[in-house]
């Protein structure tokens, strides 16, 4: 598959269909946390069209492509599609988002809302709608914590706290039994990727 390089990135991505037309803007399918391009293809792929052109990429730290140490913020996955956008000259887009991918959208419309044909997010949290959702309420959180409570972990966070980056690497930290840093260091949302493709069985986050 074809790459994107830029500073200590490579984005792996794949465009399908006819090539771009400035008349028919691509759709362009964002997966979310865990899952990387290939997510598309277990159900939505085959009821789209053959006609249209469609653009699938990893976000960073996914599938192909490569892992930075720094730079995980929603910004920065938005920024990496826009130049994506940019290197195969194509200026509007219809944006599809699945779950986090779906906030990576949701930014870059904020950000470039010129180049936003139209915008569907799919099963995502957005705070202006819903409220967090509290740890308690994970669906997963009583196989977690029976797990971790089987290693010989005592203290827990409070079931109360929203769920978030900071508190799934905190997790993490506690199911590695401290081998690995705590949740307040600049690697955390990168592990707390992982912790969550695994916690989800399967499921894309």
């Amino acid at each position: 598959m074809p790459v994107l390089s830029h500073a200590d990135l490579n984005l792996n991505y794949q465009l399908l269909g006819p090539p771009p037309d400035p008349a028919r803007p691509p759709v362009a399918l964002i997966h979310g946390l865990g899952a990387n391009l290939s997510f598309w293809y277990l159900g939505a792929m085959r009821h789209l069209g053959r006609d249209r052109t469609f653009l699938l990429h990893d976000l960073r730290g996914h599938g192909a492509s490569s892992m930075p140490r720094a730079g995980y913020r929603l910004e920065h996955m938005a920024e990496d599609f826009r130049r994506l956008l940019d290197s195969l000259g194509i200026m509007r887009v219809h944006v599809v988002g699945h779950s986090h991918g779906a906030r990576v959208a949701l930014v870059f419309s904020q950000l470039y809302p010129d180049r936003v044909e139209s915008l569907t997010v799919a099963d995502t949290q957005l705070r202006a709608l819903q409220a967090p959702m509290r740890l308690g309420d994970w669906p997963h959180w009583p196989r977690w914590k029976a797990d971790l409570q089987a290693r010989g972990v005592t203290q827990f966070p409070s079931e109360e706290a929203s769920i978030d980056f900071r508190l799934l690497a905190e997790l993490g930290h506690r199911a590695a039994g401290g081998r690995v840093p705590p949740a307040d260091d600049a690697a955390a949302p990168r592990r707390a990727e992982v912790l969550a493709a695994k916690a989800n069985a399967g499921g894309a986050g």
